[in-house]
């Protein structure tokens, strides 16, 4: 058993200290149009700070327009972030019709034409057993959202 124990103790000694990855949002896809199950597709740009590539596993995640859920949703296979560089994920999401028909009148409508979106979820790196929580606010507008323009700032 101690030896377990100890083998257990050199790997977490031995995995490295990951700054976790920025995340902006750089487009919405509509793949299919359906008023009760459309198919969307999210598009992230993921920023891996780190001196080494980065192995996703999954990302899983919930996507807000305007303070409201939208969709939410998850990667279809991994994606290894390069190290210092960044790498465009898609995620496939589930909204409800009905949300999607209401946000979508929103967005047109939207004073000034911005959106504010929240962006959390989970992303595992598969080979080392970690998890990078994700939380980036941000603003965009309907062009950018469907990926006519580059995305604003965001935070996180």
């Amino acid at each position: 058993m101690s030896v377990a124990l100890g083998v257990l103790a050199g790997c977490a000694l031995l995995a490295p200290s990951l700054e976790k990855p920025r995340i902006e949002l750089a487009g919405l896809r509509i793949d299919r149009m359906s008023l009760q199950d459309p198919d969307l597709t999210l598009i992230l740009r993921m920023t891996n700070p780190n001196s080494i590539s980065v192995p996703l596993e999954s990302v899983n995640l919930q996507f807000e327009l305007n303070d409201r859920p939208f969709a939410e949703g998850q990667t279809h296979a991994a994606v290894t972030l390069p190290a210092r560089a960044s790498a465009l994920v898609e995620l496939s999401l589930h909204a409800h019709g009905d949300v999607l028909v209401r946000s979508f009148k929103e967005m047109l409508f939207s004073p000034g034409g911005n959106l504010r979106y929240r962006i959390k979820g989970q992303a595992v790196v598969s080979s080392l057993g970690l998890h990078f929580d994700i939380d980036s606010i941000g603003t965009t507008d309907f062009d950018t959202l469907l990926g006519r323009h580059h995305a604003s700032g965001s935070t996180q």
